[in-house]
């Protein structure tokens, strides 16, 4: 019983985080995301009159989704993963360079950093659940973790968790991250291939 009440709270969180059930789904074929029941993943992908389709790997597969959320613009998924950074640390969470070496416990990778809260507190699962889902969102978009940047010294984009600007700039060889505004750089938080 208690995997079924677990089950049941997850359901209801992700309908608080805008996912519906996908049989609302339109068939229209415009491209949605989902989540499948016994994935750990959000996949991207539509629903048109012959089914459920999602992309892996650059081909479309059959799927049996259970939820959909429509996609969030980049401006959007944005502004909700700052804003609930933002309630995260006014809550008591905070960045840790290396994980639980100030007797914190890590919460979530984030890459370079780890998102951690005391031992002894409680954490916020709605408030957390709405940071993890802005971050699917930014994945669903392209983005990916700045410590699988490759040090090709390519221009890509890369976006800092707290600011609202997008920065170009570039990986050297030797792993520092260089933006054109302001030169060498603190390892940023994502990065996406320039559009």
């Amino acid at each position: 019983m208690d995997s079924l009440k677990q089950l049941t709270d997850a359901f209801y969180a992700l309908k608080e985080q805008g996912w519906r059930e996908a049989m609302y789904c339109p068939r229209d074929s415009h491209w949605v995301q989902f989540i499948e029941a016994g994935s750990s993943g959000v996949h991207v992908g539509y629903r048109n009159d012959s089914g459920y389709w999602i992309t892996t790997d650059n081909d479309t597969y059959p799927s049996s989704p259970i939820l959909y959320k429509e996609k969030s613009t980049e401006q959007e998924a944005i502004a909700k993963i700052n804003e609930t950074f933002k309630r995260l640390l006014e809550f008591g969470y905070t960045l840790e360079v290396r994980p639980s070496k100030s007797g914190k416990s890590v919460v979530l990778d984030l890459g370079f950093v780890f998102l951690a809260l005391g031992v002894f507190k409680t954490t916020s699962n709605s408030l957390l659940n709405t940071f993890t889902s802005a971050l699917s969102d930014l994945y669903s978009l392209g983005w990916k973790k700045a410590t699988m940047c490759p040090k090709d010294e390519q221009k890509r984009q890369f976006f800092y968790l707290g600011f609202d600007r997008i920065k170009e700039g570039y990986r050297a060889k030797e792993g520092d991250y260089y933006l054109e505004d302001i030169g060498s750089s603190i390892p940023p938080t994502l990065y996406r291939e320039k559009a």
